[in-house]
Protein backbone atom coordinates (compact mmCIF):
# COMPACT_ATOMS: atom_id res chain seq x y z
CA UNK A 1 0.00 0.00 0.00
CA UNK A 2 3.01 2.45 0.51
CA UNK A 3 3.89 1.81 -2.96
CA UNK A 4 0.64 2.91 -4.43
CA UNK A 5 1.48 6.06 -2.42
CA UNK A 6 4.83 6.54 -3.58
CA UNK A 7 4.23 6.27 -7.14
CA UNK A 8 1.25 9.22 -6.69
CA UNK A 9 4.13 11.17 -4.38
CA UNK A 10 6.58 10.80 -7.14
CA UNK A 11 4.04 11.93 -10.77
CA UNK A 12 2.63 14.83 -8.26
CA UNK A 13 6.64 16.16 -7.34
CA UNK A 14 7.79 15.58 -11.20
CA UNK A 15 4.23 17.30 -12.29
CA UNK A 16 5.07 20.66 -9.94
CA UNK A 17 8.99 20.18 -11.13
CA UNK A 18 8.28 20.59 -14.73
CA UNK A 19 5.76 23.40 -13.89
CA UNK A 20 7.89 25.23 -11.78
CA UNK A 21 10.72 25.57 -14.40
CA UNK A 22 8.08 26.51 -17.37
CA UNK A 23 7.25 29.25 -14.98
CA UNK A 24 10.18 30.06 -14.62
CA UNK A 25 11.20 29.86 -18.32
CA UNK A 26 8.14 32.36 -19.27
CA UNK A 27 9.55 34.91 -17.10
CA UNK A 28 12.35 35.29 -18.12
CA UNK A 29 12.15 35.48 -21.63
CA UNK A 30 9.31 37.63 -20.80
CA UNK A 31 11.81 39.81 -19.06
CA UNK A 32 14.34 39.54 -21.79
CA UNK A 33 12.06 40.72 -24.62
CA UNK A 34 10.69 43.74 -22.42
CA UNK A 35 14.56 44.95 -21.62
CA UNK A 36 15.28 44.52 -25.57
CA UNK A 37 12.25 47.23 -26.34
CA UNK A 38 13.50 49.29 -23.69
CA UNK A 39 16.90 49.23 -25.00
CA UNK A 40 15.66 49.32 -28.70
CA UNK A 41 13.74 52.90 -27.28
CA UNK A 42 16.72 53.88 -26.14
CA UNK A 43 19.01 53.22 -29.01
CA UNK A 44 16.34 55.28 -31.03
CA UNK A 45 15.90 57.85 -28.60
CA UNK A 46 20.06 58.12 -28.85
CA UNK A 47 20.31 58.16 -32.42
CA UNK A 48 17.64 61.06 -32.60
CA UNK A 49 19.40 63.10 -30.24
CA UNK A 50 22.59 62.30 -32.58
CA UNK A 51 21.03 63.08 -35.33
CA UNK A 52 19.38 66.47 -34.21
CA UNK A 53 22.53 67.88 -32.85
CA UNK A 54 24.19 67.17 -36.49
CA UNK A 55 21.13 68.80 -37.96
CA UNK A 56 21.90 71.85 -35.85
CA UNK A 57 25.53 72.04 -36.05
CA UNK A 58 24.87 72.16 -40.06
CA UNK A 59 21.93 74.92 -39.58
CA UNK A 60 24.60 77.24 -37.51
CA UNK A 61 27.03 76.81 -40.66
CA UNK A 62 27.73 80.40 -42.12
CA UNK A 63 29.98 80.80 -45.57
CA UNK A 64 31.57 83.41 -46.36
CA UNK A 65 30.23 84.85 -49.61
CA UNK A 66 33.34 87.21 -49.93
CA UNK A 67 35.37 84.76 -51.63
CA UNK A 68 33.30 84.73 -54.70
CA UNK A 69 34.24 88.48 -54.92
CA UNK A 70 38.15 87.46 -54.48
CA UNK A 71 40.35 88.44 -57.40
CA UNK A 72 42.10 84.96 -57.57
CA UNK A 73 38.41 83.36 -57.84
CA UNK A 74 37.60 85.46 -60.41
CA UNK A 75 41.17 84.76 -61.90
CA UNK A 76 40.18 81.32 -62.43
CA UNK A 77 39.51 79.99 -66.25
CA UNK A 78 37.25 77.10 -67.18
CA UNK A 79 38.80 74.80 -69.04
CA UNK A 80 36.07 72.31 -69.44
CA UNK A 81 34.79 70.96 -72.82
CA UNK A 82 31.21 69.96 -73.90
CA UNK A 83 30.92 66.50 -74.46
CA UNK A 84 29.16 65.64 -77.58
CA UNK A 85 26.01 63.62 -77.16
CA UNK A 86 26.04 59.85 -77.50
CA UNK A 87 23.37 57.28 -78.60
CA UNK A 88 21.71 55.99 -75.41
CA UNK A 89 20.63 52.45 -75.49
CA UNK A 90 18.34 51.15 -78.18
CA UNK A 91 14.39 51.65 -79.30
CA UNK A 92 13.56 47.84 -77.79
CA UNK A 93 15.36 46.65 -75.53
CA UNK A 94 13.92 43.15 -75.32
CA UNK A 95 14.07 42.42 -79.39
CA UNK A 96 17.53 40.56 -80.14
CA UNK A 97 20.60 41.83 -80.68
CA UNK A 98 21.56 41.97 -84.74
CA UNK A 99 23.72 43.30 -87.02
CA UNK A 100 21.64 42.69 -90.15
CA UNK A 101 17.36 42.64 -90.68
CA UNK A 102 14.52 44.36 -89.66
CA UNK A 103 13.11 43.20 -86.08
CA UNK A 104 10.55 41.32 -87.65
CA UNK A 105 13.06 39.20 -89.89
CA UNK A 106 14.99 38.30 -87.35
CA UNK A 107 11.80 37.62 -84.82
CA UNK A 108 10.99 34.74 -87.54
CA UNK A 109 14.89 33.70 -87.88
CA UNK A 110 14.34 32.87 -84.45
CA UNK A 111 10.99 30.88 -84.39
CA UNK A 112 12.28 28.32 -87.38
CA UNK A 113 15.51 27.35 -85.70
Amino acid sequence: MLGQYKKIIIIIVVVAVIFGLYTFLKSSIVSTESSLVISGQQSVNILGQDIIRVLNRIKSINLDRGVFEDVVYKRLVDYSREMASQPVGRDNIFLPYSTTGSPAENSEEESNN
